[in-house]
């Protein structure tokens, strides 16, 4: 479960920075 949730606030981490790029 923890595995989940690392790859989730990394996913979150990237679509974020995505955003700041755009």
């Amino acid at each position: 479960m923890k595995q989940l949730k690392n790859e989730t606030s990394k996913y979150l981490r990237v679509q974020g920075q995505a955003q700041l790029n755009t």
